[in-house]
Protein backbone atom coordinates (compact mmCIF):
# COMPACT_ATOMS: atom_id res chain seq x y z
CA UNK A 1 0.00 0.00 0.00
CA UNK A 2 0.92 3.59 -0.84
CA UNK A 3 2.60 5.35 2.59
CA UNK A 4 0.41 8.60 1.27
CA UNK A 5 -3.21 6.37 2.02
CA UNK A 6 -1.96 5.10 5.38
CA UNK A 7 -1.06 6.28 8.92
CA UNK A 8 2.20 5.74 10.66
CA UNK A 9 1.65 2.96 13.45
CA UNK A 10 5.12 2.93 15.35
CA UNK A 11 8.51 4.05 14.75
CA UNK A 12 12.04 2.52 16.71
CA UNK A 13 15.30 4.44 16.96
CA UNK A 14 18.33 3.96 18.58
CA UNK A 15 20.43 6.61 19.07
CA UNK A 16 24.39 6.08 19.91
CA UNK A 17 27.28 8.13 20.04
CA UNK A 18 29.97 8.90 17.23
CA UNK A 19 31.84 5.40 18.45
CA UNK A 20 28.63 3.57 17.81
CA UNK A 21 27.95 3.44 21.82
CA UNK A 22 24.33 2.66 22.93
CA UNK A 23 23.37 4.86 25.96
CA UNK A 24 22.78 2.38 29.11
CA UNK A 25 19.55 2.46 31.16
CA UNK A 26 20.40 4.86 34.97
CA UNK A 27 21.22 1.42 36.80
CA UNK A 28 23.69 0.77 33.85
CA UNK A 29 21.97 -2.83 32.86
CA UNK A 30 20.40 -2.37 30.00
CA UNK A 31 20.84 -0.38 27.01
CA UNK A 32 18.22 1.98 25.75
CA UNK A 33 16.18 1.82 22.61
CA UNK A 34 13.28 3.77 21.77
CA UNK A 35 9.89 2.90 20.30
CA UNK A 36 6.75 5.61 19.78
CA UNK A 37 3.67 4.08 19.27
CA UNK A 38 1.15 6.71 17.11
CA UNK A 39 -1.89 7.69 17.70
CA UNK A 40 -2.97 8.92 13.98
CA UNK A 41 -3.53 5.26 13.20
CA UNK A 42 -7.39 3.94 13.90
CA UNK A 43 -7.85 0.51 12.95
CA UNK A 44 -11.35 0.88 12.99
CA UNK A 45 -11.08 3.30 10.32
CA UNK A 46 -7.88 3.15 8.62
CA UNK A 47 -6.39 1.46 5.29
CA UNK A 48 -4.34 -1.60 6.15
CA UNK A 49 -2.58 -4.92 5.50
CA UNK A 50 -4.12 -7.64 7.09
CA UNK A 51 -0.63 -9.29 7.67
CA UNK A 52 0.89 -6.41 8.85
CA UNK A 53 -1.76 -5.66 11.41
CA UNK A 54 -1.69 -9.24 12.88
CA UNK A 55 2.18 -9.29 12.97
CA UNK A 56 2.18 -6.19 14.96
CA UNK A 57 -0.56 -7.51 17.22
CA UNK A 58 1.75 -10.31 18.29
CA UNK A 59 4.23 -7.95 18.89
CA UNK A 60 1.88 -6.69 21.74
CA UNK A 61 0.75 -3.38 19.66
CA UNK A 62 -2.51 -2.29 21.42
CA UNK A 63 -4.27 -0.24 18.63
CA UNK A 64 -7.27 0.84 20.63
CA UNK A 65 -4.65 2.03 23.43
CA UNK A 66 -2.71 3.50 20.83
CA UNK A 67 -5.83 5.95 20.11
CA UNK A 68 -5.61 7.65 23.09
CA UNK A 69 -2.22 7.22 24.57
CA UNK A 70 -0.20 7.16 21.48
CA UNK A 71 2.08 10.11 20.33
CA UNK A 72 0.58 12.62 17.81
CA UNK A 73 2.54 12.38 14.72
CA UNK A 74 3.06 16.49 14.66
CA UNK A 75 4.18 16.88 17.47
CA UNK A 76 6.09 14.21 17.22
CA UNK A 77 7.75 16.53 14.20
CA UNK A 78 7.94 19.21 15.93
CA UNK A 79 10.49 17.56 19.16
CA UNK A 80 12.34 16.25 15.62
CA UNK A 81 13.19 19.50 14.81
CA UNK A 82 13.64 20.67 18.52
CA UNK A 83 16.41 18.22 18.50
CA UNK A 84 17.82 19.07 15.44
CA UNK A 85 17.55 15.52 14.55
CA UNK A 86 16.19 16.63 11.29
CA UNK A 87 18.03 19.08 8.99
CA UNK A 88 21.11 18.14 10.95
CA UNK A 89 24.48 17.34 8.72
CA UNK A 90 26.14 15.40 11.55
CA UNK A 91 23.68 13.04 12.07
CA UNK A 92 23.99 9.77 10.22
CA UNK A 93 21.01 7.53 9.62
CA UNK A 94 21.10 3.52 9.42
CA UNK A 95 17.89 1.83 8.35
CA UNK A 96 16.97 -1.86 7.69
CA UNK A 97 14.75 -1.42 4.35
CA UNK A 98 14.14 1.92 5.50
CA UNK A 99 12.27 3.32 2.38
CA UNK A 100 8.66 3.11 3.88
CA UNK A 101 10.19 4.52 7.81
CA UNK A 102 11.37 7.54 5.18
CA UNK A 103 8.06 7.81 3.37
CA UNK A 104 6.40 7.77 6.83
CA UNK A 105 8.68 10.56 8.70
CA UNK A 106 8.76 12.74 5.42
CA UNK A 107 5.25 12.59 5.69
CA UNK A 108 4.86 13.55 8.86
CA UNK A 109 7.44 16.23 9.19
CA UNK A 110 5.69 18.02 5.97
CA UNK A 111 2.20 17.67 6.62
CA UNK A 112 2.23 16.95 2.81
CA UNK A 113 1.77 14.30 0.29
CA UNK A 114 4.78 12.34 -0.79
CA UNK A 115 6.25 13.27 -4.02
CA UNK A 116 5.01 11.50 -7.25
CA UNK A 117 8.66 11.30 -8.54
CA UNK A 118 11.15 9.43 -7.16
CA UNK A 119 14.15 12.42 -7.74
CA UNK A 120 12.06 14.48 -5.88
CA UNK A 121 11.58 11.75 -3.39
CA UNK A 122 15.11 11.75 -2.62
CA UNK A 123 15.59 15.08 -2.77
CA UNK A 124 13.76 16.29 -0.39
CA UNK A 125 15.23 12.70 1.79
CA UNK A 126 18.47 14.47 1.51
CA UNK A 127 17.29 18.03 2.42
CA UNK A 128 15.69 16.41 5.40
CA UNK A 129 17.91 13.72 6.87
CA UNK A 130 21.49 14.41 4.78
CA UNK A 131 23.10 12.81 3.01
CA UNK A 132 24.55 10.30 5.71
CA UNK A 133 22.14 8.02 5.22
CA UNK A 134 22.63 3.84 4.74
CA UNK A 135 20.12 1.01 4.11
CA UNK A 136 21.66 -2.14 5.57
CA UNK A 137 19.43 -4.26 3.61
CA UNK A 138 21.31 -2.73 0.06
CA UNK A 139 24.62 -2.73 1.00
CA UNK A 140 24.33 -6.67 1.90
CA UNK A 141 24.15 -6.52 -2.23
CA UNK A 142 27.76 -6.41 -2.07
CA UNK A 143 28.74 -8.67 1.03
CA UNK A 144 29.86 -12.12 0.02
CA UNK A 145 27.42 -14.30 2.05
CA UNK A 146 25.24 -11.63 3.76
CA UNK A 147 21.70 -11.89 2.40
CA UNK A 148 18.13 -12.57 4.15
CA UNK A 149 16.18 -10.21 6.72
CA UNK A 150 17.95 -8.69 9.49
CA UNK A 151 17.23 -11.55 11.73
CA UNK A 152 19.51 -13.75 9.54
CA UNK A 153 22.14 -10.83 9.05
CA UNK A 154 22.76 -10.72 12.57
CA UNK A 155 23.03 -14.54 13.28
CA UNK A 156 25.63 -14.22 10.04
CA UNK A 157 27.36 -12.07 11.85
CA UNK A 158 26.97 -12.99 15.53
CA UNK A 159 25.08 -10.11 15.86
CA UNK A 160 23.44 -10.59 19.95
CA UNK A 161 20.06 -9.14 20.06
CA UNK A 162 19.65 -6.94 22.86
CA UNK A 163 16.10 -7.06 23.62
CA UNK A 164 13.72 -9.88 22.83
CA UNK A 165 10.34 -9.98 21.90
CA UNK A 166 8.51 -10.78 24.46
CA UNK A 167 10.41 -7.90 26.45
CA UNK A 168 9.83 -5.58 23.87
CA UNK A 169 6.02 -6.77 24.06
CA UNK A 170 5.78 -5.87 27.44
CA UNK A 171 7.61 -2.57 27.76
CA UNK A 172 4.74 -1.53 25.38
CA UNK A 173 1.44 -2.36 27.82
Amino acid sequence: MNVDLLNIIQLDFTLTDSEGNLPLSNDGKHYIIWQFNFRDFNILRDSYAPDSINWLKNQGINFERNCFEGIDSAYFSELMMHYKLICNNKITWITFQGAYDFGYLIKILTRCLLPNLLSEFLSLKEKLFGSNVYDVKYLTRFCSGLYGGLRRIAVTLQIKREIELSQQAEMKM
